[in-house]
């Protein structure tokens, strides 16, 4: 939460976990994670665990997603870099 987030270049975004079960966090599209590695870089966030993702410097859309739930639509979002 938010599902959607807008930054500016250069910039990253916080994922915190607060739910009770782990999330395992990666860009799109879901079996290869290639069109934002930056996000990449959060990967597995137990309950209660935080990570910044690396930094975002290109203007552009990056969808996300829980790799590890990947059928929950909830657990997907984007990033807007503009």
């Amino acid at each position: 939460v938010p599902a959607e987030v807008a930054i500016e270049p250069w910039g990253r975004v916080n994922f915190v976990n607060n739910d009770t079960r782990p999330h395992t966090i990666a860009s799109d599209p879901i079996d290869i994670h290639t069109d934002c590695p930056p996000v990449n870089q959060i990967g597995l966030l137990n309950p209660g665990d935080s990570r910044t993702t690396g930094t975002l410097n290109l203007e552009r859309t990056c969808g996300f997603h829980d790799h590890t739930n990947q059928s929950d639509s909830s657990l997907r979002g984007r990033i807007i870099v503009q």
